[in-house]
């Protein structure tokens, strides 16, 4: 699991082929150069997955329905559906 490295540590170890997963990348410029780094040298042309810690209200306002519908809260569901319009 890689937490927080600096970019070019990230690079270095997508050049050694040990990174197939990025969580929580924000900016499109970062995936473009990691990804285009990754089809390049990839032998397979398997592209790195992509992913937002979104469960969890990561740049979010209100829960997602996931979040929701894991708390068994039903009055709970309820109000925010009636917010969220859902």
């Amino acid at each position: 699991m890689v937490t927080d490295n600096p970019k070019h540590v990230i690079r270095e170890m997508i050049r050694d082929g040990q990174v197939g997963a990025i969580f929580n990348t924000v900016t499109r410029q970062d995936i473009r150069a990691m990804q285009d780094q990754v089809m390049e040298l990839s032998r397979l042309k398997i592209p790195l997955f992509f992913a937002y810690d979104v469960v969890h209200g990561h740049r979010t306002i209100f829960p997602i329905a996931l979040g929701l519908a894991s708390s068994w809260d039903m009055n709970n569901i309820a109000k925010k559906r009636t917010r969220l319009r859902l």
